[in-house]
């Protein structure tokens, strides 16, 4: 079904260590795609995929305004 995304070996060691490695990754990207991409997943816990496509639409739109999305730094994170 897809519901996992990694195996992780070594036991709750093993998972720490994966979650903070990948935590560090995410602190290397931009605040903005960060925030963008939280406030996103929460929205879509209470909403349709209609609305969350509609909302996402309008929240892409105004983040491509932003310097941080002209400058680069934005693209690439999410995908």
């Amino acid at each position: 079904m897809g519901l996992v995304s990694k195996v992780v070996d070594g036991g709750q060691e093993g998972v720490t260590k994966a979650a903070l490695e990948l935590a560090k990754f995410i602190a290397t990207k931009s605040p903005i795609a960060i925030a963008g991409t939280k406030r996103l997943l929460i929205h879509s816990r209470d909403h349709s995929v209609p609305e969350n496509l509609e909302y996402t639409s309008t929240w892409n739109g105004a983040m491509i305004h932003t310097e941080v999305f002209i400058t680069g730094l934005f693209c690439g994170f999410l995908w």
